[in-house]
């Protein structure tokens, strides 16, 4: 598909979003280079919402890619890397929308710095994604832990809304057989405990 209008906005943004989340990393909210990397940030958002009034940048190892071009390319797979730290965690998929540059920008500055920093027992970016349940930014993922391929994506839009009562439900029905084999041994051993089994 044919992009709509170049490309340059939208890798100037993607620039301007990789120095705030230095800068968000490096300094704090009151020194001036912080607020001078935000305030470029959102006059970037600016430049770009002349164009359009959202985008959908799609995530790669080493890129993020828009109608199908790549906006950014880095070799390295590592924190620094911006694709790779989405990609990664299942990411696959960003949409912004025009809004974004607000407040909700400074949040996602946040997350960014919370994965770079993170352990591997720690919330990945597809559970703060869903934690800040951003009004202007969806996003779409692979959910390699359902089935363990990871194929198809999955959207990080809010679900249809349930009763407490199907909540309840749901949680007194019998975990499948095989699932609850792998998780928890639940019979008696000698002595009168559980095993658990991994």
């Amino acid at each position: 598909m044919e992009p709509p209008f170049s490309s340059t906005p939208v890798e100037e943004l993607l620039r301007l979003v990789a120095k705030a989340a230095r800068a968000h990393q490096l300094y704090l909210p009151n020194n001036p280079i912080y607020r001078g990397a935000i305030d470029s940030l959102r006059a970037g958002f600016v430049a770009l919402w002349k164009e359009t009034d959202e985008v959908t940048l799609v995530i790669a190892e080493t890129e993020v890619q828009w109608y199908g071009l790549p906006v950014t390319k880095e070799t390295s797979k590592s924190t620094d890397n911006l694709a790779w730290l989405f990609y990664k965690d299942g990411v696959r998929e960003l949409t912004i929308s025009q809004g974004f540059e607000q407040t909700e920008v400074v949040v996602f500055l946040e997350m960014i710095q919370r994965a770079r920093k993170a352990n591997a027992d720690e919330d990945d970016l597809v559970t703060m994604l869903w934690e800040a349940d951003f009004t202007f930014l969806k996003y779409r993922y692979v959910d390699v832990l359902s089935d363990g391929s990871g194929d198809g994506l999955v959207d990080g839009r809010e679900m249809a809304p349930v009763s407490p009562g199907e909540v309840q439900a749901a949680a007194h029905q019998p975990v499948e057989a095989t699932r609850a084999s792998t998780i928890v041994d639940a019979s008696p051993v000698a002595g009168g405990t559980s095993t658990t089994s991994r």
